[in-house]
């Protein structure tokens, strides 16, 4: 099997990187559509589900930090997070090593609002044969880039 490297010449049509991007991009564009049968979910916009991950991922991320990480406005990123606040899925905490900082987290209700639309994704696409190895090899791959591509997490001594 050829492993790919993010300094290879991926630009070209057809090149594997790119089509797994584009396929990725496709699949997150459907399921920001998805419409849920659970009347419990909240819907939420496309910057308070993109929140939403980023949190699940990092907890306690600051606004500066979702901000920067998700490459958006400051204006942008405290209407979501504020929206996300009166929606009761996230909540403040005054940051330990800032007074005047705060951090981010999910609430239950944000947490248990994250396992619902999960199992809709689940009961939906049950029916795909696809091997929990092949589904692991995506997450593993998917993680490579978005690390690759990520400030926040990149080494300082390049």
């Amino acid at each position: 099997m050829r492993e790919y490297t993010l300094s290879e010449n991926s630009k070209e049509a057809g090149s594997p990187l790119i089509d797994a991007i584009d396929a990725a991009l496709h699949l997150t564009r459907k399921l920001g559509g998805f419409e849920y049968s659970d009347p419990l979910i909240q819907p939420l916009s496309r910057l308070e589900r993109l929140v939403v991950q980023h949190i699940r991922r990092y907890p306690g991320s600051s606004p500066s930090e979702i901000s920067r990480e998700l490459a958006l406005k400051g204006s942008n990123a405290s209407a979501a997070i504020n929206g996300l606040v009166k929606k009761k899925h996230l909540r403040r905490e005054p940051d330990p090593n800032d007074g005047r900082g705060t951090r981010l987290f999910l609430t239950d209700s944000g947490q248990d609002s994250v396992r619902r639309v999960h199992r809709e994704w689940e009961t939906v696409l049950e029916d795909v044969q696809v091997s929990d190895e092949q589904l692991k090899q995506a997450a593993d791959t998917f993680e490579l880039l978005f690390e690759a591509m990520n400030p926040m997490h990149q080494k300082e001594d390049h």
